[in-house]
């Protein structure tokens, strides 16, 4: 059992490690932050959640936009989120306007005051 915990806590202090030094590796263009939720989905459920939009311009052609998340819990301290998202203007055409992949580790298991959660995009 102590071999299992420690190679968690290794784990996870490896993802913390690489978390603090990915900024030196590369520069983003944007640098902001942002918090989330320290909850996680359990493991092994698959979550899907459409999200339409319908835009009624006055001056031109109505449009559906449409961006859909699939959130499966992998394990109960990682989260892996996929986005796509899409288009369709009425007497026009429709559009794929991108993907989107994200990745939330929480690296303490219990509860603290504070519970920092690793996010990753791409």
């Amino acid at each position: 059992m102590s071999q299992v915990r420690n190679s968690l806590v290794r784990a996870r202090a490896f993802l913390l490690l690489c978390f603090f030094a990915a900024p030196l590796a590369g520069r983003a263009d944007d640098v902001y932050f942002v918090t989330y939720s320290h909850n996680m989905e359990e493991r092994g459920n698959l979550e899907i959640a459409p999200n339409l939009v319908l835009g009624v311009p006055r001056v031109a052609n109505r449009y559906l936009a449409n961006w859909t998340e699939l959130e499966y819990g992998v394990t109960g301290w990682w989260t892996s989120e996929f986005y796509l998202e899409g288009q369709k203007t009425f007497h026009d055409s429709t559009i794929l306007t991108g993907l989107r992949w994200e990745n939330r580790f929480r690296p303490l298991a219990d509860e603290h005051w504070i519970n920092p959660v690793i996010y990753v995009e791409f």
